[in-house]
């Protein structure tokens, strides 16, 4: 009996694939330690967290241009944005919920003790469930995603309880 002979499917992933998807991985984890260690220190000396936002947002950008634009790594797409439409709404939604959440993350260094601001910060995540619950109605949360939150929401109240600065009011 012969096997059947599978076409290589153009979608599947292949090595140089897998190698640019690890080191986007490696870059993203590499940056945002870099963003997270600086902020604090940034922060704690200079209680300015728009501002901080707005330079973490500029670098952001030059970088993604440099990476999209000149090294042309990732093929580019122009969004149409000038006239009213459902991709604009939402990308414009998306943003303005991104931005606020570095927004309050970099206030809440100021505001709290870091300790606290990074569990807060690990509840994220349930957080976002909870909110598509609650407003968008045809997602489907399983009881398997909101159980496998529970050990990072967990183990970031649990690293700050340790603090000697910790408030359960902040």
């Amino acid at each position: 009996m012969a096997l059947p002979v599978v076409e290589k499917d153009k979608k599947s992933f292949g090595t140089e694939q897998m190698l640019v998807v690890g080191a986007a991985i490696a870059l993203w984890y590499s940056s945002s330690a870099i963003a997270n260690t600086t902020s604090r220190k940034i922060l704690t000396s200079i209680p300015a967290p728009l501002f901080l936002t707005l330079v973490q947002f500029t670098v952001a950008t030059v970088l993604l241009h440099f990476y999209l634009r000149i090294l042309k790594i990732q093929p580019y797409r122009e969004l149409s944005l000038t006239k009213q439409s459902k991709e604009r709404t939402v990308l414009l939604r998306l943003a303005g919920v991104y931005t606020a959440g570095f927004i309050f993350v970099n206030a809440g260094y100021v505001i709290v003790n870091v300790s606290l601001a990074e569990t807060l910060r690990s509840a994220e995540p349930l957080v976002s469930v909870l909110l598509a619950l609650l407003f968008l109605k045809h997602e489907k949360v399983s009881t398997l995603m909101l159980v496998s939150m529970i050990p990072i929401v967990v183990g970031g109240g649990l690293s700050s309880f340790g603090d000697s600065t910790f408030s359960p009011l902040g």
